[in-house]
């Protein structure tokens, strides 16, 4: 696999969970270049310490390697945050991940591997 995968990730009030959640992202199997992995997060109006939770995620080295890119936006949703952040993805394949998610190191392997070997999919 050599497109590039947009990951999404809309947040409300879940800056406590999020530095795991991208890690999650960051420590996957299969090895993605650092212009082949961007993600998103979008802050759907949170009131808790998103901001400063991204910016330390911000400053983490490996994460400053992948593109990470922060939107803001009033509180409507994680529908309309998932939205807003799809319009924004540069990637081939899009992967939407809530913040308090989990990813099996495994999961963009096995992604990859379902794909390949369905390519109608």
């Amino acid at each position: 696999m050599q497109d590039v995968i947009s990951v999404i990730i809309p947040v409300y009030n879940h800056a406590h969970t999020l530095n795991r959640c991208i890690s999650t992202v960051l420590d996957q199997q299969i090895y993605l270049p650092d212009n082949l992995l961007e993600i998103i997060v979008v802050n759907d109006g949170s009131t808790d310490n998103f901001e400063s939770v991204m910016a330390e995620i911000l400053q983490n080295s490996r994460a400053k390697s992948k593109i990470i890119k922060a939107i803001n936006q009033e509180n409507k949703g994680a529908p309309t945050a998932r939205n807003n952040g799809f319009k924004e993805a540069k990637g081939e394949y899009v992967i939407f991940v809530d913040a308090d998610t989990l990813c099996f190191p495994s999961m963009f392997k096995e992604m990859s591997d379902a794909l390949q070997n369905l390519p109608e999919a």
